[in-house]
């Protein structure tokens, strides 16, 4: 069983028609981000890369319709008339969505505008499942978190969170989602730019303090933020894509957006709360099926890897003592193995295809 890290948002109990059934609210999180960057995300990183890349200060970029300067943010008010963004989720069994808990800033929606703006969650095709109000002038719960419960209660494996953007054409508003921001430069040039000035590229840092004298010095940790592998999505032109494929915000595709899930759990007993939850966003293994190479990626330190073929035979034992890594798989013949994860948390299994 794959493991997460849950932090307890609200606590109730609902009782249904079998009075012996009760329930736990719990606030779902992918990833502990309890102490990552959380900020919102400006263009300023296209911008740069459109200058110091491209020489591209007006206009667009080269071969494409992407201006070269669309100053504003991601999630707010900005001339690039981004309607929306969503954040996919992936789990293996089937889950009760209730809610979406996020951090909006306070005061960030004029009350003229209240129920026009919305949080929404839906199918993997973008089809509306349910949806609730973004709270104009609203105060946050005692941990930051503005828990905007859904007008259904929805049965979902597979689905995307939603916010929605105001037009630009609307005054009284600026709505800033929290994320931690990644780059992603398939060309390499803002890259080295950057690494060469001694500035962050493609990491975010735990524990930083940006009012202290020297932030670095209270890093606890560095992470990279390819670990959220998978792009979050925009809406434009009223059409959705991912950030990876639009031309500007593919810069931006390993982003996670802060919209965080409230779900309904049943619980074992009246005691105890529930501890986990199946989800395969745990660790990665890509391609799938898989020919000579195969890519790893962990939110957990993986000790070992197993490999055992069709009839149970081990065919393949790696120590490996990180977080991603790609190996060599090109010694397994071709056909179905069962993968084995040890970490400190446990062994997890998946299914391989070797071709």
């Amino acid at each position: 069983m794959k493991k997460l890290i849950l932090t307890i948002a609200l606590f109730f109990a609902f009782i249904g028609v079998n009075a012996q059934t009760q329930y736990d609210t719990i606030v779902y999180h992918p990833y502990d981000l309890s102490n990552y960057y959380i900020g919102g995300m400006d263009l300023a990183y296209h911008e740069l890369r459109s200058l110091k890349c491209y020489g591209c200060s007006s206009g667009n970029l080269p071969g494409t319709n992407a201006p070269c300067w669309p100053f504003g943010f991601a999630t707010g008010r900005n001339s690039y008339e981004v309607q929306g963004v969503a954040q996919p989720y992936h789990f293996d069994s089937t889950v009760t969505v209730i809610g979406i808990a996020v951090k909006v800033a306070n005061g960030s929606l004029n009350p003229s505008l209240n129920g026009t703006v919305f949080s929404r969650i839906m199918d993997m095709e973008f089809k509306q499942l349910s949806l609730t109000p973004i709270f104009p002038w609203h105060t946050p719960d005692s941990d930051g978190y503005k828990r905007h419960m859904f007008f259904d209660e929805v049965p979902v494996k597979d689905f995307v969170l939603a916010g929605d953007i105001p037009q630009y054409s609307q005054t009284g508003f600026i709505i800033v989602y929290p994320c931690t921001w990644s780059l992603y430069d398939t060309v390499g040039c803002l890259e080295n730019y950057l690494r060469s000035n001694r500035l962050p590229y493609d990491t975010m840092y735990v524990g930083i303090d940006y009012h202290a004298q020297n932030p670095f010095a209270t890093v606890t940790d560095t992470l990279y933020a390819s670990t959220f592998a998978e792009s979050p999505w925009l809406l434009k032109d009223s059409v959705w894509v991912r950030f990876a494929d639009d031309p500007v915000y593919n810069l931006y595709q390993k982003t996670f957006i802060e919209f965080l899930p409230i779900l309904k759990v049943p619980r074992a007993d009246s005691l105890s709360m529930v501890e986990e939850i199946s989800n395969d966003n745990s660790i990665k293994l890509y391609p799938n099926p898989a020919e000579n190479t195969l890519n790893i990626e962990s939110q957990e330190i993986i000790k070992e890897i197993e490999f055992y073929d069709a009839l149970g035979k081990e065919a393949k034992t790696i120590t490996l003592n990180r977080k991603e890594a790609t190996i060599d798989i090109s010694s397994l013949a071709k056909g179905n193995y069962i993968v084995n994860l040890i970490t400190d948390k446990g062994k997890i299994t998946k299914k391989l295809v070797v071709k």
